[in-house]
């Protein structure tokens, strides 16, 4: 038998070549799957360089700055201006400048924390306004990882529901947040009692890594695993840093 595939590939979050594979699986088990490889120039309309304003991990009490590029073809697009940007409820401080490289043309966007974002995962949506036709409001993701000199891979473990009897594990990286910094020795302990917490240096042997190992024993009582885990370390003014612990302990037979 035979049909038609048809693709559909979202724009804004690339620019210039793109290459993608489409694996196609049928019914039948005999026949191998095909791959099927998609290749774009993603140069007309407005094109954002990169396609999120992601900061990455961002020291607690610094304000990083990114920039985005708004830009369109030379020679397939059409010349648009930047008329605002906005990131509603936060306050950056934004500057925009003409940008022009090889065949590109456009604005290059800067976005600066006027103030040290807060300790934990930072989540926005900036608003770009052009006169261009087609794309008069663009939306885009502005997120942070904002960290102390003890870098933790989350702040929260959450376990959800557990079923009285039922043990469950959860680990929790935990790392230098640059090379300069020597977390030293490293403990874990259970503020309340209500989980059994453990830490090892990390299994693939990464320098100064450790992992934070969190378990929800099988004797926990009904109730509500609400917790903190007090990470140790020998890093001056973050001797102890606090990781969440939510869940529930269900007793499923009622």
């Amino acid at each position: 038998e035979q049909g038609t595939l048809t693709v559909k590939f979202r724009t804004l979050r690339f620019s210039g070549h793109v290459s993608k594979r489409l694996r196609i699986v049928s019914a039948n088990g005999e026949k191998k799957p095909t791959t099927v490889k998609l290749l774009l120039d993603v140069v007309a309309g407005v094109v954002l360089a990169p396609g999120r304003i992601w900061f990455g991990d961002v020291l607690v009490g610094s304000s990083p700055t990114k920039t985005v590029y708004a830009k369109w073809h030379k020679e397939t697009g059409r010349k648009f201006e930047v008329t605002g940007v906005e990131v509603p409820g936060h306050d950056f401080a934004i500057e925009t400048a003409p940008y022009a490289q090889g065949d590109w043309e456009g604005t290059a966007i800067k976005f600066a924390f006027k103030e040290a974002p807060p300790l934990g995962m930072f989540s926005a949506t900036a608003l770009i306004r052009t006169d261009h036709p087609d794309y008069a409001r663009i939306s885009i993701p502005v997120t942070a990882h904002v960290t102390g000199k003890v870098w933790l891979q989350s702040r929260t473990v959450y376990f959800g529901w557990v079923p009285k009897g039922k043990a469950k594990r959860s680990a929790i990286l935990v790392k230098p947040f640059s090379k300069d910094v020597d977390l030293g020795e490293v403990t874990a302990v259970s503020r309340n009692g209500r989980v059994d917490v453990e830490i090892e240096k990390h299994p693939l042997g990464r320098e100064g890594w450790w992992r934070v190992i969190v378990r929800v024993p099988e004797d926990a009582p009904v109730g509500k695993l609400d917790d903190i885990l007090e990470i140790r370390t020998e890093v001056p003014g973050e001797e102890t840093t606090e990781l969440e612990v939510r869940g529930e302990v269900l007793d499923v037979a009622r």
